[in-house]
């Protein structure tokens, strides 16, 4: 399938039959719609991320991002007329991204397509390749090997994550739905991937980008929950999903009796930056 849009092309890439890919693309379609309500930053942090990455690069950038989405991270590169290539698993994520830009792409081209099937830019063509709350979706060999194929002689991977105030309403509902999941693998923790950078002989720097208050009930975050608008969620079939929401909210009504009352809680964005 091709998009259109300006005098710019947004391909369809390969998408791999894997069990797990297929599960990734529709629990994302499915969404999409309501991504950026559910993960979106406060006002301004787009622009100051994007600020931050383009002062650490050289001059007129290529950047290639994994997992661009619904572009919270991109729309501000985009915008500013930067060369981004984003690519996306998940079809209906890049249509609200498209949307968004109204048909102007500037400088960038959006994919949709499976980055362990190849990124679809040149080989040491790339001064940064950005990965956004997704390196733990990713196969941690095929993954790399298309970033470091990518990227220039002492190129930078960004790897961003969202982190919460461990001792918000949030975080704490979450942690206490995780625990009733497997044990986490290697791929999931990110572990295995750290792990072949360091082999790589990539340095890492830990930065906090940016941070942000917001006002959240204890019973939204519950929602979102039993909703399953979180990847983490998409692991448990039904009955354990219910029996986990369950659970966690039996020990959120002990911790917050008034469960609609919003609490002021703490985010930050956080990048390890690799240099490769």
């Amino acid at each position: 399938m091709i998009f259109v849009a300006a005098n710019h092309l947004a391909r369809q890439m390969p998408l791999s039959c894997q069990k797990g890919v297929l599960l990734i693309v529709a629990q994302f379609d499915k969404v999409a719609d309501i991504y950026d309500a559910t993960r979106g930053f406060a006002r301004g942090v787009d622009g100051e991320i994007c600020q931050w990455i383009l002062q650490r690069l050289t001059a007129d950038p290529a950047i290639t991002e994994i997992g661009v989405g619904t572009g919270r991270v991109a729309l501000p590169f985009i915008a500013g007329g930067v060369r981004y290539t984003g690519i996306d698993v998940a079809e209906g994520m890049v249509d609200v991204l498209q949307a968004k830009l109204g048909g102007d792409l500037r400088r960038s081209q959006l994919y949709v397509g499976d980055v362990h099937e190849g990124l679809p830019v040149a080989d040491a063509s790339q001064d940064a390749v950005v990965a956004v709350a997704v390196m733990h979706l990713l196969d941690p060999a095929r993954a790399l090997a298309q970033v470091r194929r990518v990227l220039k002689p002492h190129g930078a991977l960004i790897w961003g994550e969202d982190r919460l105030d461990p001792a918000s309403p949030r975080a704490r509902i979450r942690s206490h739905y995780i625990g009733a999941l497997p044990p986490a693998s290697p791929q999931i923790t990110g572990e295995a991937h750290r792990r072949i950078l360091g082999e790589w002989g990539a340095t890492a720097t830990r930065h906090t980008v940016a941070t942000w208050q917001f006002d959240e009930s204890p019973a939204t975050a519950l929602e979102s929950l039993r909703q399953r608008e979180q990847s983490f969620t998409w692991v448990l079939d039904d009955a354990a999903h219910a029996e986990a929401v369950r659970r966690t909210e039996a020990r959120a009504r002990q911790l917050w009796p008034d469960l609609e009352r919003p609490v002021t809680q703490q985010n930050a964005f956080v990048v390890d930056w690799y240099q490769c």
